[in-house]
């Protein structure tokens, strides 16, 4: 049995342990032996805190952001979109939580997103470009984010639509 508990030392300290707690028949002998021992795991707890606090700080970062932002791996699997994205995918941000961006988005624009996450990964560089997707004019950033060992595991995406942008420029011509 495991259980988790938080402890008042007699100092007035508030501590989080761990404690297992197993039964053991011991053969020939007959009866039975208790083993227990308990953890101090008040560090860990606090870093399985500031874990889920990073994750809703992320989370809300991506939701207050009115363009179309995700975070996706290294093979395209979307780790987190917000829903202005999830709407332009004509989708929700549950369904498309989880799932490989290049089998959402239409043949052609996910064959050039792949070849440009390719790029960000390999240089280890962010990349900014203007192209046209799903009907708008979009200026797009993508941002390696670096393991400590400076490798690329995710690559953060933003796409702003500047539509609107690019009309007055041609009517302005």
């Amino acid at each position: 049995v495991t259980r988790r508990y938080r402890i008042r030392r007699a100092d007035g300290d508030e501590r989080w342990v761990e404690e297992h707690y197993k039964i053991i028949r011991r053969s020939g002998h007959g009866g039975l032996a208790e083993f227990s021992a308990v953890f101090d795991i008040t560090e860990r707890k606090a870093m399985e805190e500031r874990l889920v606090q990073n994750a809703a700080t992320l989370r809300s970062l991506i939701n207050a952001i009115c363009e179309s932002t995700l975070l996706i791996d290294t093979r395209g699997n979307i780790l987190e979109i917000n829903a202005t994205a999830a709407t332009r995918l004509q989708s929700t941000v549950a369904g498309l939580r989880g799932r490989s961006l290049w089998d959402v988005l239409p043949h052609e624009l996910a064959a050039t997103r792949r070849s440009r996450v390719a790029e960000v990964v390999q240089t280890l560089r962010p990349l900014r470009f203007e192209d046209r997707e799903l009907g708008r004019d979009v200026l797009n950033s993508f941002f390696p984010m670096l393991t400590p060992k400076g490798e690329v595991k995710q690559v953060a995406m933003f796409g702003y639509d500047i539509s609107q942008l690019k009309h007055i420029e041609r009517e302005l011509r």
